[in-house]
């Protein structure tokens, strides 16, 4: 497959993620070290099917002999499908909110910075490496780099909504917490790491700055303004 399309494309983008990054570099470059490279961890190693996945692919894409594709690795992308807050996604806050519900959250993560943007922010910042010539064989972390975190996240819903949040032991959340049952690696090998990113080398090829994103607040806004309350 990877043949058929960097045969017949000027520029292939691979979509990776900054999930493959492990928790030692702060600020996180794209030079830092990948979870595949370095964890030890047997479980992890066998059963995640996402970070290690992703990085595997990475590692494909470099051995091919082609140089026509640009690795991208997005940061959590918001839109109005999906509202995140730590591993709570689609629109599951807009849903506690409605109901009056409170939002578990794991209090070790309060003050870590979460690897969030919104998605109109991560679109421009594809559109803009495409076609640029320093941009092929290389690897970019998709993100504005305003390094909020989850507690600063939760509080901008808590203002624009009203959610109730509510922060517990993190041992008890991922014992009881619904929407960690099924997805405990991406808790413990990502929310609970801290993801500050370094952006330099993104803005440094599209040639783009702060001033051309929305902060994630107003973005926020913008996708809770398309939504209907009624249904």
């Amino acid at each position: 497959m990877h043949k058929l399309l960097t045969d017949n494309t000027e520029h292939l983008i691979f979509l990776s993620s900054y999930r493959v990054y492990a928790d030692l570099e702060h600020p996180i470059t794209e030079d830092a070290p990948r979870l595949l490279d370095v964890s030890t961890d047997e479980k992890f190693l066998a059963e995640e099917t996402y970070a290690l996945s992703k990085a595997k692919a990475e590692n494909f894409i470099r051995a091919s002999g082609t140089k026509n594709w640009t690795i991208v690795r997005p940061v959590i992308s918001f839109s109005d499908r999906r509202f995140d807050i730590v591993t709570v996604n689609e629109r599951v806050v807009l849903e506690r909110v409605k109901e009056g519900r409170e939002l578990i959250l794991p209090e070790n993560v309060r003050n870590l910075t979460a690897a969030l943007d919104w998605a109109g922010n991560s679109g421009k910042l594809i559109a803009s490496l495409l076609f640029k010539d320093a941009a092929l064989g290389e690897a970019f972390t998709v993100s504005s780099a305003q390094n909020l975190t989850w507690g600063e996240v939760a509080d901008i819903y808590t203002e624009l909504i009203g959610l109730k949040v509510r922060w517990i032991d993190p041992d008890e959340w991922l014992k009881h917490e619904e929407y960690v049952m099924n997805n405990r690696f991406a808790a413990i090998y990502d929310r609970f790491f801290d993801r500050r990113i370094d952006n330099s080398k993104i803005l440094s090829v599209t040639g783009l700055t702060n001033d051309d994103f929305l902060s994630i607040k107003d973005g926020i806004g913008i996708e809770l303004a398309k939504i209907n309350w009624e249904k």
